[in-house]
């Protein structure tokens, strides 16, 4: 009866902690090169991607349904660039979604694709197909002096046609 009672208190005790502040330090050389493909970080279940200037879903894209393509631009203008930490997990029911860079899809090349219902995102993460609510998640990123960055899998933004301006600025550390 002891030991049940222990258990109950320790149990309660760790639920009203707070989490601990989750921290994913990458070095500069780690960091992918603008262009590249994403590089998967398992610690942080997350997609590290460099944007090139103007890397998004084109604004003129066009498909058979109008309404996801104007979902998955959002009117926006072209990213800046830089670096964007994706969530990995779909936001429709959890599945990890991988990188398919030779993937093509209504005449874009390297994409995110679930295989489980088919949702499809761009490199920005930005929803242009499937039955996702949104796009991909979104999660802090902060660039220090000598090109390494700390990504935070705690500080998740609920993806949106945004992703892409959500990219922070990395020049390497120069």
């Amino acid at each position: 009866m002891a030991a049940v009672v222990a258990s109950l208190l320790i149990f309660a005790w760790l639920t009203d902690a707070a989490p601990a502040e989750l921290r994913i330090e990458i070095q500069a050389w780690q960091v992918p090169d603008a262009g590249d493909a994403p590089v998967p970080f398992a610690e942080g279940r997350f997609w590290l991607v460099h944007l090139s200037p103007g890397e998004d879903v084109p604004s003129d894209f066009a498909h058979a349904s109008q309404s996801q393509a104007q979902n998955a631009t959002g009117g926006s203008a072209p990213a800046a660039g830089g670096l964007i930490a994706l969530y990995w997990r779909d936001p429709h029911r959890g599945c990890t979604v991988p990188w398919r860079p030779d993937f093509e899809f209504w005449g874009l090349v390297g994409l995110f694709r679930n295989a489980c219902h088919g949702e499809t995102y761009s490199k920005a993460g930005l929803r242009i197909f499937g039955p996702a609510p949104r796009s991909l998640d979104t999660m802090e990123v902060c660039v220090n002096s000598d090109g390494s960055i700390i990504v935070f899998p705690n500080r998740i933004t609920l993806g949106g046609p945004d992703n892409a301006s959500r990219a922070v600025r990395y020049d390497g550390g120069l």
